[in-house]
């Protein structure tokens, strides 16, 4: 080969591995945990849902495909967490989302749902959570304190609840409402597809949610669309 063809051979493998470097490959994988609470009246299905985004250059992914499969996983770039709240009673299902948001578990003290937050204890309003007063904050803390069930309890003053509904599998509550019996299903499994449905006396089934828990390749412009705000 000649000095000139090599020097043109060398420039676009250069300008070839500088490509690789720069420019991306982008992957989002979503996953969820959701807890179950009821009284006679209604239930409660509160979802919380996780995005993980990955960035790679063309260059590094090969190598970090190869630590993943020695399970060295390299921690997500971009992380976002957001709340979904169903109500369901005998004759309707309500949705509520709470953008950009990460709750522990909801609590019920004195027929009220407390959950807590970076921000501190929240208190459901029926359709929005709002900052707990101090007299429903000690009474938050104070019934925290004395309870002695774990995150699985039945007729606890009223309330019941099962933790981790989106454990794996295929998981049947059935639920005994003053209105009517309230069936609440959830199949799937990590890193698969994921869903709960309801079934209420006379009407057909209803998927309320689904999520498609597969880490997924996306283009840039999806990538920050959903971490361009964090």
């Amino acid at each position: 080969m000649s000095p000139k063809r090599t020097i043109v051979a060398l420039l676009v493998v250069a300008g070839l591995l500088t490509l690789a470097r720069f420019e991306n490959i982008y992957m989002i994988w979503d996953f969820a945990g959701a807890q179950l609470t009821w009284n006679a009246d209604q239930a409660v299905i509160f979802v919380h849902e996780g995005s993980h985004g990955y960035r790679h250059s063309y260059l590094s992914f090969p190598f970090d495909a190869v630590k993943q499969m020695f399970y060295a996983v390299s921690p997500p770039d971009r992380k976002r967490f957001d709340i979904v709240l169903f109500v369901v009673s005998p004759t309707k299902v309500q949705r509520f989302e709470i953008a950009d948001a990460s709750f522990t578990d909801i609590e019920p003290v004195d027929g009220d749902l407390y959950t807590g937050s970076e921000s501190g204890i929240q208190r459901w309003t029926g359709s929005r959570f709002v900052a707990a007063t101090t007299e429903q904050r000690q009474a938050f803390l104070s019934a925290r304190h004395k309870t002695s069930h774990g995150p699985d309890y039945d007729d606890d003053h009223g309330w019941s609840a099962r933790s981790s509904i989106l454990g794996g599998g295929e998981h049947r509550y059935i639920i005994p409402l003053k209105g009517g019996m309230l069936t609440v299903e959830v199949e799937g499994h990590f890193n698969s597809e994921l869903s709960i449905d309801v079934l209420r006396n006379g009407q057909a089934r209803q998927n309320i949610w689904h999520l498609n828990g597969r880490p997924r390749w996306v283009t840039k412009a999806e990538y920050q669309e959903v971490f361009g705000r964090h």
